[in-house]
């Protein structure tokens, strides 16, 4: 499909109409037909003013970074929006729809940013370890100062119109109906010299003593932690935008966007949100009622945004709760949802209509099921026995659920869901509804255990293992803590350690001697105030016997101990998990290394800035990390598969077999 500029004219305005938004961005033929565009506007001498706007929503690319590449075939999104900004005319932009990346730099550029009340402003690049660039950020600072475009920055998620324009991301906001007249009228009022509209963006009209009060107040309450060096190179650009002339100021943001492109948090963020994308777009069967033969969904306790999709989609949807006003509060917020589509125009009103039409509710789990084709149930703990009993009288329905002993069940850690089952068509069609709600839905026919079980398992064991070597249980925990996680032996008290064992050899492994140990003596953790530590009120103390029993226990298993520092557990216990991640691998269990690097990060709280244990494995190299494995395996650990061996033979990576 080609994408060009449509360009018109009305008495001396040129109106320059982008493409249907799609996902591509501002891709190279988009930017090849703005740059002929714009240099069409800038030798027309009878130019009163520009016009920019979208047919159907800005450009906005799934990855953002996207709109920043370079390449020979096209003008940069740099030059392009320094071409606009270097226009002699007024230039007035039209903004609807999602925008972000090269949508939000072109729009800084111009005199006057006009959005509709349908638009939303995505500072999406600080979450990804990143600044926006192409001149974004300076002349968005120029324009408002650095506690607005922090305030803008730090917001996390997408922006409504009015919060954007006091946050001075936009100037103002205006009804669809009337944006096209406002806009001619803006720009031939600034043709004509009537009135300025808004600070220059190539100027330098914030430098004043409030820009610099602001700027210092904002490097005084910068927070530690990974995004650190995001907000710190964000108030360096700051800075730069009124002390550096406009050219080197420009040169500079370019400098910082490209040093925190090429950090290892940023690698790592940026990892993490295409492996996301990846699974959701994973290939399973449609949802559409008519393609499935079925047409009637029972939901009992659903998550967010699943009764919409699934409505939306076409199919007839039961709601069941087992509280009448949940159901009610619950109807309410979709009906506000469905609302608010037809009001963005992203779905009629007949459609908002029909979809409503679909959906029936009931607090009757016996009534709900026995008129389904497929039954999705999630019951609270204490629900669990009805809903088991509602489902004894299924029959010929699809039945998935939360509930342990399930044929094909649903284990949910916030919105990263594992879908277990034995028939491969069924398992994947789960996961694809509850993708459309909005889950990340991982399909894992046979695999049971899943994947979070099976990573869970390798850390309880490296950390056993870690604690033969030399270290003490608190140091462990303390380790893991630093990093990020949970600590591994008050986990195992919390639970039990008679649980945890069942859990690891259901994850194909062996306890070592200390929780072997520990379950025969009886020290079952938490509830019977000792297990790895000793318990007094609920809180843990180490236990003063444990240096005599650790001492004994190596001697049995011909340990030599040795200290290990915080750096050295930590390297062994995502090492563990990314030999299992291989493992896994290997057998076909899961297809991609990125769904088991989502798994590490979503259920298993291992830092998001890391990226997971298969992309540190890359990072770090695979034959080191195979050496590494190797030698950990002399003392008894598993030895690293064979995957890692053909990987390194054939110079590839865990990421190859992402983009496979």
């Amino acid at each position: 499909m080609v994408r060009r500029i449509r360009v018109q004219r009305c008495e001396g305005v040129t109106f320059l109409t982008l493409p249907d938004a799609g996902a591509r961005g501002f891709d190279a033929q988009l930017r090849r037909s703005l740059g002929a565009a714009l240099d069409m506007c800038r030798h027309d001498p009878d130019l009163r003013g520009v016009v920019m706007r979208a047919a159907a929503g800005w450009p906005c690319a799934e990855d953002p970074e996207a709109d920043f590449h370079e390449d020979a075939e096209a003008p940069s999104l740099a030059a392009l929006a320094q071409s606009l900004s270097d226009l002699s005319c007024p230039v007035a932009v039209v903004l609807d729809g999602r925008i972000r990346a090269g949508a939000l730099a072109l729009a800084q550029a111009a005199k006057l940013r006009l959005a509709l009340d349908t638009a939303s402003f995505d500072p999406v690049e600080p979450s990804l370890g990143y600044l926006p660039a192409a001149g974004c950020l300076i002349r968005y600072l120029r324009r408002s100062g650095p506690r607005q475009v922090l305030s803008f920055l730090k917001a996390g998620r997408p922006v409504a119109a009015l919060q954007a324009v006091e946050l001075g991301v936009c100037d103002a906001v205006v009804p669809a109906e009337a944006v096209e007249m406002q806009a001619l009228a803006a720009t031939l009022e600034q043709a004509f010299g009537e009135v300025g509209l808004v600070p220059d963006p190539n100027g330098a009209s914030r430098l004043t003593q409030s820009y610099f009060t602001e700027l210092d107040a904002l490097r005084e309450a910068i927070e530690t932690g990974p995004q650190h060096v995001v907000w710190d190179k964000a108030l360096a650009v700051a800075e730069a935008a009124v002390l550096l002339p406009m050219g080197e100021a420009l040169d500079f943001e370019a400098v910082a966007h490209l040093d925190l492109l090429s950090s290892p948090a940023s690698k790592a963020l940026r990892h993490l949100r295409a492996s996301a994308a990846r699974a959701h777009a994973q290939e399973a069967l449609p949802i559409d009622a008519a393609t499935l033969g079925c047409r009637i969904v029972a939901v009992w306790n659903p998550p967010d945004g699943l009764v919409y999709a699934l409505a939306d989609a076409g199919h007839r949807v039961i709601w069941a709760e087992a509280m009448q006003d949940r159901l009610e509060k619950g109807l309410s917020n979709l009906a506000r949802a469905q609302e608010a589509a037809v009001l963005l125009g992203r779905m009629s009103g007949e459609a908002r209509d029909a979809a409503w039409d679909r959906v029936s509710a009931t607090t009757d789990p016996l009534q709900a099921f026995a008129q389904a084709d497929i039954v999705l149930a999630e019951p609270a703990a204490q629900e669990r026995d009805d809903i088991a009993h509602a489902l004894e009288g299924v029959r010929g329905a699809l039945v998935a659920t939360t509930q342990p002993d399930c044929a094909l069940r649903i284990d949910r850690y916030g919105r990263h869901v594992e879908v277990h089952g034995a028939a491969v068509e069924d398992t994947l069609l789960v996961a694809a509804l509850l993708r459309a709600g909005g889950d990340l839905a991982l399909g894992l026919p046979g695999v049971d255990p899943g994947l979070i079980a099976r990573l869970q398992a390798a850390i309880w064991v490296a950390a056993e293992y870690c604690v033969l070597a030399g270290a003490a249980p608190e140091e462990v925990d303390q380790a893991l803590q630093g990093f990020g996680m949970q600590a591994p032996f008050a986990q195992i008290d919390r639970l039990g350690v008679e649980v945890v064992i069942a859990r690891l050899k259901a994850a194909g492994f062996l306890p070592g001697p200390l929780l072997t140990y520990l379950m025969v003596e009886g020290y079952g953790g938490l509830r019977k105030g000792r297990g790895v530590y000793l318990y007094s009120d609920g809180v843990a103390r180490p236990d003063p016997l444990e240096p005599a029993l650790l001492e004994a226990l190596r001697a049995e298993a011909d340990y030599v101990a040795r200290p290990l520092t915080g750096a050295q557990i930590i390297e062994r216990i995502w090492l563990a998990m990314a030999a299992e991640g291989a493992k896994l691998l290997q057998l076909g269990a899961v297809d991609r290394p990125g769904d088991l690097d989502l798994s590490a990060v979503n259920a298993l709280e291992f830092p998001r800035h890391e990226g997971g244990p298969m992309f540190m494995a890359d990072q770090r190299g695979l034959e080191a990390c195979r050496d590494q494995l190797m030698q950990l395996a002399a003392g008894g650990a598993a030895e690293p598969v064979t995957l890692w061996d053909v990987l390194i033979r054939n110079g590839r990576c865990f990421g190859d077999l992402d983009r496979a």
